[in-house]
C-alpha cells in the first residue's frame, strides 16, 4: 500500500517504458517574461524549428507605443501588436510568436513610436532571432533495459511462431 506521498513520487509503467527507450526529455518552458525595448538594444532571442514560440515586448514609453517592423521576419513567426494588461491601460505591447520552419539567422530592427507622458519618442531596437534544430533524440538502445524488453519481445514472438506451426501441422 503506497502512501499519499510515496504515490506522488511514483511513476507509472508506460512513463517508465517511454524514459527507458526514449530518454526523460522534458519539453521546453514555452512561457518567456516579457522584455523592454529599450533605444538602441540588440536582443538575442533562440527559436527551435517545430515548437511553439511566444515573447511580449514592451516599449519605453507610457502610452500608445506603436511598433514597425523593419526586415524579414523568420519564416513560421509573426509580430503581431496586443493592448498591454493593467495597469498599463492605454498602452501595447509587441508579441512576436508563432513556429519557426527553417533554421538560420534573421535580424531586423523594430521602430518604436510611443508617447512619454507628453513628450513623442521615437527609436530603434534591433531582433536577433537564432532558429536551430532541435536535438537529434538519443535513442539508449544499449541499455540493460531495452536489451531485456527486447529479449522478452524476441522470445514472445518466438514462441507464438512455434504455436502457429503446431496448430498448422
Amino acid at each position: 500500500m503506497h502512501s499519499r506521498w510515496m504515490g506522488e513520487f511514483t511513476w507509472g509503467w508506460e512513463r517508465f517504458l517511454k524514459c527507458a527507450l526514449w530518454g526523460c526529455l522534458a519539453a521546453p518552458l514555452l512561457a518567456q517574461a516579457q522584455t523592454v525595448l529599450n533605444s538602441g538594444a540588440t536582443l538575442p532571442i533562440a527559436v527551435q524549428t517545430g515548437q511553439s514560440f511566444s515573447q511580449t515586448f514592451r516599449g519605453t514609453g507610457t502610452i500608445d507605443n506603436a511598433y514597425t517592423l523593419n526586415g524579414t521576419l523568420p519564416p513560421g513567426l509573426s509580430l503581431t501588436t496586443v493592448t498591454a494588461p493593467p495597469p498599463n491601460a492605454g498602452n501595447h505591447d509587441m508579441v512576436l510568436s508563432g513556429v519557426a520552419t527553417a533554421p538560420g539567422g534573421y535580424t531586423f530592427n523594430v521602430d518604436i513610436a510611443a508617447q512619454n507622458f507628453s513628450a513623442a519618442v521615437n527609436y530603434s531596437s534591433t531582433l536577433v532571432v537564432t532558429v536551430s534544430r532541435p536535438p537529434a533524440l538519443a535513442v539508449p538502445w544499449t541499455s540493460p533495459l531495452v536489451l531485456l524488453l527486447m529479449a522478452l519481445v524476441t522470445a514472445g514472438l518466438g514462441g507464438w511462431e512455434l504455436r502457429a506451426r503446431r496448430a498448422a501441422a
